[in-house]
């Protein structure tokens, strides 16, 4: 299994063959949020909707925004690097 981790990010695109009005009545209903909260996700901002979630929680978000009408990104988090170990003093 995958420990690879991602944010579910919205730029506000919405898919072909989807009317705006559509798409805003279907993520308030997917996310329960007011009209006033979907009409800022449809600014054309970017907006990270959920962050670092695993492959499989980011593939079902990805497809339900997918069957609204809108079209989720799914950005890669990159691991931190380790950090380095502080070095041993050397008795000489």
């Amino acid at each position: 299994m995958s420990d690879e981790r991602f944010d579910i990010v919205f730029g506000g695109e919405l898919l072909a063959g989807f009317a705006p009005a559509t798409v805003a009545g279907n993520l308030a209903r997917l996310f329960k949020a007011t009209p006033d909260t979907v009409a800022r996700l449809l600014d054309g901002g970017t907006h990270t909707l959920k962050r670092n979630v695993d492959a499989g929680t980011a593939a079902q978000y990805r497809s339900a925004m997918e069957r609204a009408g809108a079209r989720a990104l799914l950005r890669p988090l990159t691991p931190e690097p380790a950090a380095a170990a502080p070095a041993a003093a050397l008795d000489l």
